[in-house]
């Protein structure tokens, strides 16, 4: 599922008196982002990765200055994974109410302005894969399967969307050689395993993503 799903986000102080900088790496399954001040997908994506300054109270404890000093914290992705998967938090924290809105979203994504330099691949493009919202009960049936067009997932109060990487890059450098082009020529199979998926939990739609995928490279 890593080979999948993982990737790794950079966590970078760097501080303002003496330019010195600590950088902390942690895996990643997904991105979970907040909207409680945001109206599309790329200003919670720039909310997520904005710069954050550490000052008064909340000073940095350089350990090249010896000291407590004014720093800036930020997040960059370092490695971009296979399949991209985001949540949409739409809890409302003053109230502890649910965010219904819509939220804008392209069928395009690039990452650029978000990599680190350190990437090895520093222009991730993706295509949108599949998008879910919750209403209400849902009923499980392997058989069902519905496919909807750009203009009708739009509409919806998504709570995660995944994005495939896009047809012309050859995006996966592991050891899922078959995936790159699996997901162009197999998208709509792959559409209609994760739109029953993701049914379910959002654990359960990735277990059953991965083991769809294994099964069917064996026989690629």
């Amino acid at each position: 599922m890593r080979e999948i799903f993982g990737g790794a986000l950079l966590s970078q102080v760097k501080c303002l008196s003496c330019k010195g900088e600590s950088n902390k790496t942690d895996e990643m399954m997904d991105i979970s982002l907040d909207l409680f001040q945001s109206f599309s997908l790329n200003d919670a994506l720039s909310r997520f990765f904005q710069p954050e300054i550490l000052d008064g109270t909340n000073k940095y404890s350089c350990s090249n200055c010896k000291k407590l000093s004014v720093a800036r914290k930020q997040m960059f992705i370092l490695r971009a994974p296979n399949v991209l998967v985001i949540q949409l938090k739409r809890f409302e924290p003053i109230h502890g109410g649910k965010i219904n809105r819509n939220i804008d979203f392209e069928e395009g994504l690039v990452l650029s302005k978000f990599m680190s330099v350190r990437s090895q691949d520093p222009q991730p493009e993706y295509s949108l894969l599949a998008a879910s919202r919750h209403s209400g009960y849902s009923r499980m049936l392997d058989i069902t399967m519905h496919m909807s067009r750009m203009l009708q997932v739009a509409g919806i109060a998504a709570m995660m969307l995944m994005f495939r990487p896009h047809a012309r890059r050859r995006f996966c450098r592991r050891r899922f050689t078959f995936f790159s082009t699996f997901v162009v020529t197999k998208a709509q199979v792959l559409v209609n395993l994760v739109y029953q998926a993701m049914l379910g939990s959002f654990l359960i739609a990735k277990r059953l993503l991965c083991r769809s995928l294994l099964k069917i490279s064996n026989h690629l």
